[in-house]
């Protein structure tokens, strides 16, 4: 049997190495096409999960937004400042004044000043980092002068650092509990003088 010449082998070969080289870029050209069909699949899911943490955010917000309007107590964001930033309609009825009278406004400018060295304390402390809330009654001053009082409750949002960033406030006008304690007060004390000066007792 005649031996095949050497031209038909180097072609032989030749294809062989050619055959070899495609099925290699081709194999490659496979792997890069799955591996980027994984990197989408997976960039895909991470968008979704983006986007539904984005949804889920917006509700968040939209249902602080509808919380923070509600007329059923003053709330007040405030800076570490003393000064308020943020106030809601409420806030404004119980104080007389407009949302932006208040916003930029120092609370201890509208507070009573006989109330105002424990709630300076308090509000110190909190800033400090001694506590993290607290609570109190207190007067604040509406714009026509008059003292109006109130329950505050104060709370701190803190960065990671510990550093207090915003504090925020709710404020209930307490006028109704503080007339009833009046009169009941000054009921008791007709009740004793009556007492007092009665020759038998009641």
């Amino acid at each position: 049997m005649p031996e095949p010449d050497r031209a038909s082998q180097g072609v032989a070969l030749v294809a062989l190495v050619t055959a070899l080289l495609l099925a290699g870029s081709v194999f490659l050209i496979l792997l890069r096409l799955r591996q980027s069909l994984r990197q989408r699949s997976q960039l895909e899911a991470r968008l979704q999960q983006r986007d539904s943490e984005a949804k889920v955010l917006a509700e968040s917000l939209r249902l602080a937004k509808v919380w923070f309007n509600q007329p059923l107590i003053g709330i007040v964001v405030a800076s570490p400042d003393k000064r308020w930033l943020e106030v809601n309609d409420r806030t404004c009825e119980i104080l007389g004044r407009t949302r932006d009278e208040l916003t930029g406004m120092n609370w201890a400018e509208l507070t009573h000043p006989d109330d105002l060295d424990v709630g300076v304390s308090q509000f110190d402390a909190l800033v400090a980092g001694r506590s993290e809330s607290y609570s109190l009654e207190k007067r604040f001053l509406r714009k026509d002068g008059t003292a109006i009082p109130c329950d505050v409750s104060v709370g701190c949002v803190r960065g990671e650092d510990g550093v207090p960033q915003y504090i925020f406030g709710l404020i209930q006008d307490a006028r109704q509990r503080w007339t009833m304690a009046t009169e009941l007060e000054a009921r008791n004390a007709i009740y004793r003088r009556l007492f007092e000066t009665s020759p038998q007792g009641i």
